[in-house]
Protein backbone atom coordinates (compact mmCIF):
# COMPACT_ATOMS: atom_id res chain seq x y z
CA UNK A 1 0.00 0.00 0.00
CA UNK A 2 2.64 2.57 0.55
CA UNK A 3 5.17 1.40 -2.38
CA UNK A 4 7.02 4.40 -3.87
CA UNK A 5 4.89 6.54 -1.39
CA UNK A 6 8.37 8.68 -0.31
CA UNK A 7 8.11 10.30 -3.94
CA UNK A 8 4.46 11.52 -3.93
CA UNK A 9 2.65 14.58 -3.12
CA UNK A 10 0.19 14.69 -0.67
CA UNK A 11 -3.10 15.55 -1.32
CA UNK A 12 -6.14 16.47 1.63
CA UNK A 13 -7.94 13.82 -1.11
CA UNK A 14 -5.15 12.03 -1.47
CA UNK A 15 -4.53 11.05 2.53
CA UNK A 16 -8.37 10.95 2.88
CA UNK A 17 -8.29 7.73 0.48
CA UNK A 18 -5.47 6.13 2.10
CA UNK A 19 -7.11 5.95 5.44
CA UNK A 20 -10.17 5.07 4.30
CA UNK A 21 -8.55 1.59 2.73
CA UNK A 22 -6.71 1.22 5.55
CA UNK A 23 -9.85 1.53 8.09
CA UNK A 24 -11.39 -0.79 5.88
CA UNK A 25 -8.79 -3.19 5.44
CA UNK A 26 -8.08 -3.29 9.15
CA UNK A 27 -12.22 -3.71 9.63
CA UNK A 28 -11.68 -6.72 7.69
CA UNK A 29 -9.05 -7.83 9.36
CA UNK A 30 -11.31 -7.81 12.45
CA UNK A 31 -14.18 -9.05 10.52
CA UNK A 32 -16.10 -6.32 11.76
CA UNK A 33 -18.48 -4.11 8.92
CA UNK A 34 -19.58 -0.77 8.79
CA UNK A 35 -23.11 -1.77 10.55
CA UNK A 36 -21.33 -2.90 13.53
CA UNK A 37 -20.55 1.13 14.13
CA UNK A 38 -17.43 0.11 16.38
CA UNK A 39 -14.97 3.24 16.09
CA UNK A 40 -12.35 3.84 14.37
CA UNK A 41 -10.35 4.63 17.52
CA UNK A 42 -11.38 1.27 18.79
CA UNK A 43 -10.17 -0.28 15.80
CA UNK A 44 -6.73 1.36 15.89
CA UNK A 45 -6.75 -0.16 19.07
CA UNK A 46 -7.11 -3.48 18.94
CA UNK A 47 -5.16 -3.59 15.55
CA UNK A 48 -2.28 -1.48 16.78
CA UNK A 49 -1.79 -0.66 13.21
CA UNK A 50 0.08 2.54 12.28
CA UNK A 51 -1.99 5.57 10.84
CA UNK A 52 -0.80 5.13 7.19
CA UNK A 53 -0.43 9.55 6.54
CA UNK A 54 2.30 9.07 9.96
CA UNK A 55 3.92 5.97 7.91
CA UNK A 56 3.91 7.53 4.46
CA UNK A 57 5.06 10.93 6.01
CA UNK A 58 8.20 9.05 7.52
CA UNK A 59 9.37 7.44 4.67
CA UNK A 60 8.84 10.79 2.66
CA UNK A 61 11.56 12.26 5.40
CA UNK A 62 13.62 9.52 5.24
CA UNK A 63 13.80 9.44 1.57
CA UNK A 64 14.71 13.21 1.82
CA UNK A 65 17.43 12.76 3.84
CA UNK A 66 19.15 10.02 1.76
CA UNK A 67 19.02 12.19 -1.24
CA UNK A 68 20.37 14.79 0.72
CA UNK A 69 22.89 12.89 1.73
CA UNK A 70 24.27 11.77 -1.58
CA UNK A 71 27.54 13.14 -2.55
CA UNK A 72 27.23 12.00 -6.66
CA UNK A 73 24.45 13.67 -9.07
CA UNK A 74 22.39 10.35 -9.59
CA UNK A 75 18.79 10.02 -10.77
CA UNK A 76 16.88 10.43 -7.85
CA UNK A 77 18.98 13.91 -7.35
CA UNK A 78 18.26 15.28 -10.56
CA UNK A 79 14.76 14.18 -10.68
CA UNK A 80 14.03 16.22 -7.52
CA UNK A 81 15.94 19.75 -9.10
CA UNK A 82 14.15 19.27 -12.21
CA UNK A 83 12.11 22.21 -12.79
CA UNK A 84 9.93 21.94 -16.38
CA UNK A 85 10.55 25.40 -18.50
CA UNK A 86 8.90 24.66 -21.67
CA UNK A 87 5.31 25.52 -22.38
CA UNK A 88 2.63 27.62 -21.49
CA UNK A 89 2.02 27.71 -17.70
CA UNK A 90 -1.31 26.60 -16.63
CA UNK A 91 -4.00 28.95 -15.23
CA UNK A 92 -4.44 28.36 -11.72
CA UNK A 93 -2.18 27.05 -8.71
CA UNK A 94 0.68 25.54 -10.23
CA UNK A 95 0.75 22.04 -8.88
CA UNK A 96 2.00 20.57 -5.65
CA UNK A 97 5.67 19.13 -5.92
CA UNK A 98 7.13 16.93 -3.98
CA UNK A 99 9.06 19.38 -2.12
CA UNK A 100 6.25 21.74 -1.19
CA UNK A 101 5.30 18.85 1.54
CA UNK A 102 8.26 19.26 3.12
CA UNK A 103 9.23 23.02 3.34
CA UNK A 104 5.27 23.21 4.53
CA UNK A 105 6.28 20.54 7.47
CA UNK A 106 9.61 22.00 8.17
CA UNK A 107 7.86 25.81 8.83
CA UNK A 108 5.24 24.35 11.06
CA UNK A 109 7.49 22.05 13.28
CA UNK A 110 10.56 24.54 13.56
CA UNK A 111 9.81 28.01 12.91
CA UNK A 112 12.10 29.88 10.04
CA UNK A 113 13.90 27.69 7.71
CA UNK A 114 16.87 28.43 7.02
CA UNK A 115 19.04 29.22 3.35
CA UNK A 116 22.03 28.96 2.40
CA UNK A 117 24.41 27.89 -0.40
CA UNK A 118 24.83 24.52 -1.25
CA UNK A 119 28.67 24.04 -1.73
CA UNK A 120 28.91 25.15 1.57
CA UNK A 121 26.69 22.31 3.16
CA UNK A 122 28.30 19.78 1.32
CA UNK A 123 31.71 20.86 2.78
CA UNK A 124 30.00 20.54 6.29
CA UNK A 125 29.69 17.64 8.09
CA UNK A 126 26.34 17.69 10.23
CA UNK A 127 27.75 15.36 12.66
CA UNK A 128 30.59 17.18 13.31
CA UNK A 129 28.25 20.90 13.92
CA UNK A 130 26.26 19.16 16.38
CA UNK A 131 28.45 16.42 18.38
CA UNK A 132 25.52 15.08 20.78
CA UNK A 133 23.30 14.40 17.73
CA UNK A 134 23.07 10.64 16.55
CA UNK A 135 22.27 10.33 12.90
CA UNK A 136 21.64 6.47 13.07
CA UNK A 137 19.14 6.82 15.41
CA UNK A 138 17.03 9.61 14.67
CA UNK A 139 16.71 9.77 11.15
CA UNK A 140 13.69 12.55 11.41
CA UNK A 141 15.34 15.47 13.80
CA UNK A 142 17.93 16.88 11.31
CA UNK A 143 17.11 16.69 7.79
CA UNK A 144 18.19 18.88 4.88
CA UNK A 145 16.71 19.21 1.33
CA UNK A 146 17.54 20.70 -2.22
CA UNK A 147 15.68 23.38 -2.95
CA UNK A 148 14.74 24.89 -6.29
CA UNK A 149 16.86 27.31 -6.67
CA UNK A 150 20.15 25.61 -5.85
CA UNK A 151 20.08 26.55 -2.22
CA UNK A 152 19.77 23.84 0.92
CA UNK A 153 17.10 24.20 3.21
CA UNK A 154 18.10 22.76 6.73
CA UNK A 155 15.94 22.63 9.08
CA UNK A 156 15.19 20.98 11.98
CA UNK A 157 15.85 20.44 16.15
CA UNK A 158 18.53 18.19 17.71
CA UNK A 159 18.31 16.02 20.95
CA UNK A 160 18.57 19.08 22.65
CA UNK A 161 15.74 20.54 21.48
CA UNK A 162 17.43 23.57 20.19
CA UNK A 163 15.69 26.43 18.88
CA UNK A 164 16.13 26.57 14.64
CA UNK A 165 17.34 29.97 14.89
CA UNK A 166 20.51 29.02 17.15
CA UNK A 167 20.82 26.32 14.90
CA UNK A 168 21.18 29.05 12.16
CA UNK A 169 23.23 30.75 13.85
CA UNK A 170 25.39 28.44 14.86
CA UNK A 171 25.46 26.95 10.88
CA UNK A 172 26.30 30.39 9.50
CA UNK A 173 28.94 31.37 12.47
CA UNK A 174 30.51 27.64 11.08
CA UNK A 175 30.07 28.31 7.08
CA UNK A 176 31.27 32.39 7.53
CA UNK A 177 27.99 33.35 5.49
CA UNK A 178 25.43 35.42 5.66
CA UNK A 179 21.91 34.44 4.82
CA UNK A 180 19.97 36.81 2.11
CA UNK A 181 16.51 35.89 3.97
CA UNK A 182 15.42 33.31 6.68
CA UNK A 183 12.45 33.06 4.50
CA UNK A 184 11.58 31.49 1.70
CA UNK A 185 12.49 33.33 -1.63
Amino acid sequence: MTYGAETWCFTKGLIHKLRVAQRAMERAMLGVSLRDRIRNEEIRRRTKVTDIAKRISTLKWQWAGHVARRADDRWSRKVLEWRPRVGKRRVGRPPTRWSDDLRKVSNRLSGEPVVVKRSAVRSIKFEEMLPDFEVETKPLDFIHSIDNEWRVLACGKTQDQLDLTQLAHQFLRKTALKPRSLNFI
